[in-house]
Parts: C-alpha cells; structure tokens; sequence
C-alpha cells in the first residue's frame, strides 16, 4: 500500500473510530425526558436534531419495567386479521405496548420484508388465520407457524422472545435444527430477528437493504439485571431519519441490553401508552408519511404490559 493511501485509510478510520465514540457519548449524556406511567412503567423519550446523532436525526421511545415485576406482566395480543397495535392495547385494558413481529399484510408489502410476503395459509389447518408469519404460542396454544414466502425460508426469525409469569428470555436461536421453535418451553413466544445483541455480545447483522437502510424500527431487550426495555425509533421523516439494524444494535447495546431483538419495524412501528391521548400513540407512526400521531399501520400482533 502505498504511504499516501495507507494515510487516507488510517485517516479515515480514525474519523469512524471518533464519530462512533461521539455518538455513544451524545446518545448517554442526553437528557432524556422521563415520565412514571405506572409504578413499574417508564417511559422514556429523547429527541435528537440537528443530526447530532449518527449523523442524522431521531426519536427515540422506550419503555423500561424493572427487574422484579410485582405489578405488572408481559402479554402478547393478536388479530385473525389485522388491527392498530392501539386497538389490540385498548382490548386488553394494556398499561402500554408496542407492535410485534413479521406478518402478511392485505396487499403489497411498503416496507419489502425479504422473505416475508406473500406466505400461503396452508398446514396445519386453523394456524396462520390472523396473518402472522412467524411462531406465535401464546398462553401455552399454537396461533402461527414460522412461515416465510412460499418456500418457507425461515430468514429473518433468528431469535425469540418467550416468557411466563415470572421469566423473560429473549435469544438467539439454531435454525439449522429443524422446528427448533417447538423446543421452546415456554407458554408465550413470538419470534422475529434478526437479533441484535445475544449474552452481551453485537450479532452479525446480514448485508441487505432491509438491514442497510434507515427505516422506523422496533426492539426489546433485556438487561443484565433483568429489567426490560421496548424500544421504538421514528423513521420516514425529516425530523425523524430511522435506523439501519447496526444504528439499531448500537443503541440497544447503549441503553445496556445484554440482549436484544428486532421486531417488525417500517410503517409497523408503534408504541402505545393507554391514558395517552391520540388513542395512546405516543411515537410518530410513519404510514399517512407525516411527522405526527396518527399514521398508524395496522397489523397482526402486539407485545403489551398488562397491570398482573
């Protein structure tokens, strides 16, 4: 390598080495607005402008539960079509919520999930009414199979979400090992992907546009201490950019997630406090491509916190 060129190259690594510090170091020294929903709910938001963070800017939701749960519990709500996450909240007199994972939408998919459109609703008889495409057992009864196009390629449910009344566990999951989400003892599971941080660690995130662009996105995670975050970032908009999957992973890890998952992001991402007003959507769902409440999509399942 030339002496010239090796310079640019160090050059230029040292301005990304430097940009990523002074993004980690903007995101935790915000001053994020805090606000107690319930005494075991907070809902925590920060607007970055100016494109002060990765570059661009961003609106960012999270919701935290704490470690030990007394009062409140995790619930997963679903549709045999399609609903608003705040309807779907609304039926479960939920505390709060966020939208879940990949599901068949009526007609063209905006958000071009690969792997993700277009599924058939064939065997077994009755799963997959309400549309979803990935595993969905909630209370301990099988509502969908992890299907993905026509040649159920399990591409994007790499990790799950499953939980009972006292444990959550989120993880990284072996697809070479056939019907692997069976395995799963748990009563509640929902599986999506691609994970984002497994046991501490940044996940390798897939090399394709559904990952590389900056879209509106979802995610859960689990902290060391076993509290828990939903997390919800803005896209679509001039106030608000959205996030590649590697911005995503980088900030689930900063809010310290040990580990974390994607959810079903795009038009889909939404988070709902109940008592809020606009029907509780308290993020800036892009599907009406405005900067506003009110451009909810509607979709096949929820991850809710319901009052035990």
């Amino acid at each position: 390598m030339k002496k010239s060129t090796f310079i640019l190259f160090l050059v230029f690594v040292i301005t990304v080495v430097a940009n990523a510090q002074s993004d980690s170091l903007i995101f935790v020294s915000a001053k994020w607005q805090t606000e107690v929903v319930h005494p075991e709910v907070k809902w925590i938001t920060y607007h970055f402008n100016h494109g002060e963070l990765f570059q661009s800017n961003q609106n960012i939701s999270v919701l935290e539960l704490p470690a030990k749960r007394k009062k409140v519990k995790l619930s997963i709500a679903y549709s045999d079509s399609l609903e608003l996450s705040s309807q779907l909240a609304s039926k479960s007199h939920a505390i709060a919520g966020i939208n879940g994972s990949y599901f068949e939408m009526r007609g063209k998919d905006p958000d071009n999930h690969p792997e993700l459109t277009a599924v058939p609703h064939t065997s077994p008889a009755n799963i997959n009414r309400n549309r979803s495409q990935t595993y969905l057992k909630i209370d301990g009864k099988l509502i969908a199979e992890n299907y993905a196009k026509s040649s159920h390629v399990k591409r994007y449910p790499r990790g799950a979400l499953a939980f009972g009344k006292k444990d959550i566990s989120i993880f990284k999951v072996d697809t070479t090992i056939s019907n692997w989400e069976h395995s799963i003892r748990a009563k509640n599971i929902i599986t999506s992907g691609p994970m984002l941080v497994s046991e501490g660690t940044e996940n390798s995130i897939p090399d394709d546009s559904f990952c590389g662009k900056r879209h509106p996105r979802t995610a859960i995670g689990v902290r060391a201490d076993g509290s828990v975050l939903f997390v919800v970032v803005d896209g679509r908009s001039n106030d608000a950019n959205g996030m590649n999957l590697n911005e995503m992973q980088k900030i689930m890890r900063w809010l310290g997630c040990v580990d974390a998952l994607n959810l079903d992001g795009g038009g889909s991402s939404t988070m709902v406090i109940c008592e809020q007003p606009f029907h509780g959507v308290v993020n800036h769902p892009s599907d009406n491509k405005k900067f506003d409440h009110e451009g909810e999509r509607e979709v096949a399942n929820a991850i809710l916190i319901l009052e035990k």
